[in-house]
């Protein structure tokens, strides 16, 4: 990470000293190094018979850095020069270099780099990298044509290094000035640099927050803050992606830098942003230098803390020890002044507890937030309520330090009051295992504590915390009643509690037990074994039972001792349910090994539900929303187990709705529904849809299970649905649809139904890559439909609306439906092709083949797909000598995708071997290939031989001698039996073998 540095004066001698002796530059060294003249230099890359331009320093394929003058290439070997011999100095000629850079001594300092780059003969693609970073992206330019392009950079360590990069990378000239020194200001910037926890984010992703974006308000207005802080940045990835270099170019002396990371830097999985602690130290040094060389002031933050916690203790671990310990390293032996947020953080946590820091960590409900439709339960980040008391402990940790900036610091004075109790508590979406708590805000309440207790208890215990007035209760028993209480709390204290608020836990009313045939039945429960086949009929059951086992482990009670499942393939459970809002719980678990299933319902992915090794665990969903009259599973995962369903309506539709009167009369249309009563009901809306308009009308809000709409005229069609509304004010999904005819006679139903599919897997190039469900979606005008058939690649008939197809191969699917008319719709056809295997790769040359640097290389590889076919693919040949690919282990690899979009990457490696027979053989090659003479092939290998033979017998001394006496032989005969470049390959060669 740190380079060398060097003596500024001396820099700026022997860099303006070459140009008075090398180039006509017009100015002394006096005025160079005067402070109202930037420093400024040029160079022109060409040959070394190619023009100058005036004022520059000529750099050719042989300028090798060395110290004394204070720039150059690294490295010559892959260096060319080229000389167009026109008349433009700049123009006329160009160097390109790979896997090398050009150094310059320069002061430390900000810098503007501009670069000219282009051919008049051929095509050019190139781009810049300055101290590591991307400043010009790879540029295509056509033959003849040029640019000249600048970037400014903030050098830190006494060398600017650049580098290029593109396809054809050329440079015709390079040209540094030195930038205007910045003033402070009156009041001092503080810049930010750091990563998602401390980012400031777009008012879409409320509630969530970073510290960076609630500091501001713990500071006087005179203090400007510019948070960089970024999402998923290391400190190597921010510093690699210009964005210090960015800061260091704007920032003035007494401005402020705060620098906290550690978070990514510890992702060891990720290895394009993971940082070592030695790595993360020195780059920790590398932000303090560059801050203190612009006259800024560096402060260093430990990383704020993460919600990880001991299980039994409830204390909270420290959050990444290493970084922690470096920053403080850093800050103890270059005098930095530094917060320990880490401990400040950690110490916070466990004054309010796991359960208090939900609301300081992104533990959101489902349906909230629009940014998190599907809740969030994350440890890492903060929601707003938990950026703030981040925020408020830094700027307490920057107050206590011997700083300037600590005077800014604003003391946020508590209320005069504690908030008042909150009032209003009220229970909605009450399930077998939780309930949703709501209540009317409190003016002045910055967060709210929820209390719960059995009704038969005398103690309260804090169950949660919320920064909104609700709070998603879980935990709970079956048909039990709690008690509830709610206060609000702000910076003067908590207030005085609520009023107790009941709720007792429904029943659920659907309970599966899953098992064998035979084994015991929990007591309430519905009996799912391997031959429960769903049937509209039975209204529950599996979807196919093909290929799944069960098993009984004879203990953990009546549903945990037995499960169904189908490890690595899945399965589905289907249950008939009135529309609405459920509560789902789940249990999971094998009292002889460990459960790893996941779980899908709805088509929605709710996760991994994982059971130790001889235990189990329950999972409840709590807001599951079934629109179309089934609830639908899809148990996965390596063993993709499970023990018990339970099922709990939180707020249904109401069911069993019928037409129980109907009048025609011409004067006195009317229509009279009735249904069953509805759990948690408080009232009921009705909505009435007309045939041949797409507007559903609200058209009543009633409290009985009856309504008579008397708005209805004749001869129009009508399709009626209702929504339960309970106390809370929340509704469910609307009924299933009543169609009433408003028709005097009725007429012949003679029109057969109309039958649609829908798929919703992805399909690409006519392919499916996992398994298919067809859904058919049936409509009937008249009498309705009575069911729906389908056959697959013309077996047997079978009903339902639903088929899936898991296996790989061609499908052809006929379905059709027939109206309760007896009228039967012709077949309807849809071809599936299903390919869930990825395409095989087979390399010409078998894994880990030994070569010797005599052999040649020669790879090819084959792909091949047996169902869609290959759609692309990256393989490339490689056809050289071992000696050119080196020593060593090499690693090739290939990747192809599928039609159906199946993707597989391999790889396979060979090792190149040198040893005295190879060695002598490849002498003999590059002598014959020069035309030598034999008499050196025989000298050659009689050493080689000798070196061998003394190899064998353990004489290393003697073996070293024989190959120092190959290589000067070989020395003596470079550019005369054999080339230069082929000289210099035997030599390195013949080092390895001392070795």
């Amino acid at each position: 990470m740190t380079k060398r540095t060097h003596n500024v004066k001396k820099c700026f001698a022997i860099l303006l000293a070459t140009l008075l002796t090398a180039t006509s530059f017009p100015f002394t060294v006096e005025s160079a190094l005067a402070e109202e003249e930037p420093f400024e230099i040029s160079f022109d890359f060409g040959t070394s018979e190619s023009l100058v331009e005036d004022g520059y320093v000529k750099i050719t394929n042989d300028s090798l850095y060395n110290e004394e003058q204070g720039f150059g290439f690294a490295n010559t070997a892959n260096v060319l020069a080229t000389n167009r011999e026109g008349t433009d100095a700049l123009q006329g000629d160009y160097v390109t270099f790979s896997d090398t850079s050009f150094l310059i001594d320069l002061p430390n300092g900000d810098y503007k780099v501009s670069i000219v780059s282009g051919d008049t003969e051929e095509t050019t693609e190139v781009g810049v990298k300055a101290e590591s970073i991307q400043k010009i992206q790879d540029t295509s330019l056509t033959t003849g044509q040029f640019t000249d392009k600048n970037f400014d950079i903030a050098l830190i360590d006494g060398q600017l290094t650049i580098e290029l990069t593109g396809k054809q990378p050329k440079i015709n000239a390079l040209t540094i000035k030195e930038r205007s020194k910045r003033n402070p200001a009156v009041h001092p910037t503080v810049y930010i640099a750091s990563d998602s926890t401390a980012q400031t984010y777009d008012p879409y992703w409320n509630p969530q927050a970073g510290w960076g974006q609630m500091l501001p308000r713990y500071f006087e207005t005179d203090v400007t803050i510019k948070n960089h802080a970024i999402g998923g940045r290391s400190s190597r990835t921010f510093y690699t992606e210009g964005r210090l270099d960015t800061i260091l170019r704007e920032i003035k002396p007494n401005d402020y830098l705060l620098i906290q990371f550690g978070h990514n830097d510890a992702t060891i999985s990720v290895p394009e942003r993971y940082t070592s602690v030695e790595d993360f130290k020195g780059y920790m040094e590398t932000y303090v230098a560059g801050v203190r060389q612009r006259g800024g002031i560096p402060i260093l933050v430990t990383p704020v803390g993460r919600r990880s916690f001991h299980p039994e203790t409830g204390k909270f671990n420290v959050s990444f020890p290493g970084y922690k310990q470096a920053m403080e390293e850093v800050a103890a032996e270059q005098d930095v002044l530094l917060v320990n947020l880490n401990t400040l953080s950690r110490e916070y946590y466990d004054e309010i507890g796991p359960e208090g820091t939900r609301s300081v960590f992104l533990h959101v409900d489902a349906g909230v937030y629009p940014a998190f439709p599907e809740g969030r339960a994350d440890d890492t980040h903060f929601q707003a309520y938990g950026a703030i008391q981040i925020a408020r402990l830094l700027s307490e940790g920057i107050a206590q330090l011997n700083t300037p900036l600590a005077d800014y610091v604003v003391e946020m004075l508590p209320p005069d009051n504690a908030p008042s109790p909150p009032i209003g508590l009220t229970f909605s979406s009450i399930s077998n295992a939780g309930a949703l708590l709501t209540w009317e805000a409190v003016e002045g309440a910055d967060i709210y504590h929820i209390y719960r207790k059995p009704s038969n208890e005398d103690e309260f215990k804090l169950v949660g915390t919320s920064t909104i007035p609700r709070f998603s209760l879980t935990g709970m028993d079956e048909t039990t009643t709690y008690d509830v209480v709610v206060t609000a709390v702000n910076l003067k204290g908590e207030s005085e509690r609520s009023e107790i608020a009941q709720v007792t836990t429904r029943e659920a009313n659907l309970k599966f037990d899953f098992g064998l045939e035979g084994t015991p039945v929990a007591e309430g429960y519905t009996e799912v074994n391997l031959s429960t086949i769903y049937s509209k009929e039975r209204r529950y059951g599996i979807v196919d039972s093909d290929g799944m086992i069960g098993r009984d482990r004879g203990e953990g009670g009546d549903v945990l001792r037995d499960w169904l499942g189908y490890f690595n393939i899945g399965w589905h459970f289907n249950v008939d349910v009135p529309n609405g809002l459920y509560a789902v719980k789940l249990y999971v678990g094998d009292f002889l090994g460990s459960a790893r299933t996941n779980l899908a319902i709805e088509g929605i992915d709710y996760g991994a539900v994982n059971a130790p090794s001889r235990g189990y665990t329950e999972w409840v969903i709590p807001n599951v929303e079934i629109t179309d009259g089934q609830m639908n599973f899809h148990f996965s995962g390596s063993t993709g187990i499970v023990n018990g369903v339970e099922l709990t309506p939180i707020l249904v539709s109401p069911s069993n709705i019928a037409v129980t009167d109907q009048s025609v009369d011409a004067n006195n249309p009317s229509v009279t529904l009735s249904w069953d009563e509805a759990i948690g009901a408080h009232s009921y809306n009705i909505y009435r849809q007309t045939s041949g308009s797409e507007q559903v009308e609200l058209i009543d809000h009633v409290k009985e299970t009856a309504f008579t709409d008397t708005t209805v005229d004749l001869g129009n069609v009508y399709d009626y649905m209702i929504t339960t509304v309970d106390n809370a004010g929340t509704e469910s999904i609307a009924s299933l649809p009543v169609t009433v005819e408003m028709i005097g006679e009725l007429q012949p139903d003679t029109t057969p139904p109309t039958t649609t599919h829908h798929i919703g897997q992805e399909l690409r190039n006519g392919w499916y890559n996992s398994t298919v469900m067809i859904e058919l979606e049936p409509t009937d005008a008249d009498s309705g439909v009575t069911d729906t058939f389908y056959t697959v690649n013309n077996g047997e008939q079978q009903s339902g609306q639903l088929i899936v197809l898991e296996e790989e191969g061609i499908y052809h699917v006929s379905y059709w439906s027939m109206d309760h008319s007896g009228n039967i719709e012709e077949k309807n056809q849809v071809e599936v092709s299903i390919d869930k295997t990825a395409p095989t790769i087979t390399f010409s040359i078998e894994p880990n083949t030994v070569f010797t640097v005599d052999q040649e290389v020669h790879l090819t590889c084959a792909i091949e797909d047996q169902l869609s076919g290959v759609d692309s693919f990256t393989c490339e040949d490689t056809t050289k000598f071992a000696y050119e690919l080196g020593v060593g282990t090499h690693m090739f690899t290939a990747a192809a995708t599928d039609k159906a979009g199946n993707h597989i990457k391999k790889t396979m490696e060979i090792i190149i071997e040198v040893d005295f027979d190879s060695l002598a053989s490849l002498s003999q090659q590059f002598v014959e290939l020069h035309n030598g003479e034999a008499h050196i092939v025989e000298g050659l290998q009689s050493k080689l031989v000798a070196a061998k033979n003394a190899n064998e017998k353990g004489n290393t001394r003697a073996r070293d001698n024989q190959l120092k006496a190959f290589v000067n032989q070989v020395n003596s005969q470079s550019g005369k039996a054999f080339s230069s470049e082929h000289a210099e390959i035997l030599i390195d060669l013949a080092k390895v073998s001392m070795k």
